[in-house]
């Protein structure tokens, strides 16, 4: 993707976390409805859901698949962990990041991620002036 308007700072920080997650944006970004549980739970292995499910996280938030899972915010993998009552959280991301098959899990994301509209401008009376994809 092109980064060349970015300024510096920017570049530097895209597709990456720049802090802890505030509580809203782990509620939005990395809760774990149904329909995400369940494509979670078709991974094998504690140490493969909890990758996936941080990796989905990610992607909501960051709109990238994380090359290195481990950079996830503690806040975030506790979060997401605690939802999948999984412990050891720190010990299953890295057994995660290390392992060669999380790389065949990025094209499987498509199945469960939506494209939800989000209003961009709105006039003094509320209304939506326009519309922007949002994943999600």
């Amino acid at each position: 993707m092109p980064v060349g308007f970015l300024t510096e700072s920017q570049a530097r920080e895209y597709g990456r976390f720049t802090g802890e997650p505030t509580p809203d944006q782990l509620a939005r970004y990395f809760h774990l409805d149904d329909v995400h549980r369940a494509f979670v739970a078709t991974h094998r292995g504690n140490h493969n859901r909890l990758g996936v499910a941080v990796q989905l996280g990610s992607l909501r938030m960051l709109g990238i698949f994380l090359e290195d899972p481990r950079e996830v915010p503690d806040t975030a993998l506790r979060f997401t962990a605690r939802q999948l009552s999984l412990p050891g959280h720190e010990e299953l991301i890295a057994e995660y990041a290390r392992s060669e098959g999380r790389w065949r899990h990025a094209p499987e994301f498509a199945s469960v991620m939506t494209t939800e509209p989000i209003p961009i401008a709105a006039s003094a009376s509320g209304s939506t002036a326009s519309y922007m994809p949002c994943v999600g």
